[in-house]
């Protein structure tokens, strides 16, 4: 699969099982769909950004 910059993105739940990483949104949370993410390119590194309408519960801000 080739990921194109600019497009939005649902990462199956193969990655996930896989990647047990706590600091990852969870896919499937609370029983709603999986996080959708939005990639832009950067250099050679493929950046996945969470979108989420939950803007306080991530950001940095209220840490």
């Amino acid at each position: 699969m080739e990921v194109k910059t600019g497009y939005i993105y649902h990462i199956k739940d193969e990655f996930f099982d896989k990647i047990n990483d706590k600091g990852l949104m969870i896919n499937h949370e609370n029983g709603k769909s999986r996080p959708t993410y939005f990639t832009i390119r950067y250099k050679d590194i493929l950046w996945f950004i969470p979108l989420s309408s939950k803007v306080s519960k991530y950001s940095a801000y209220n840490r």
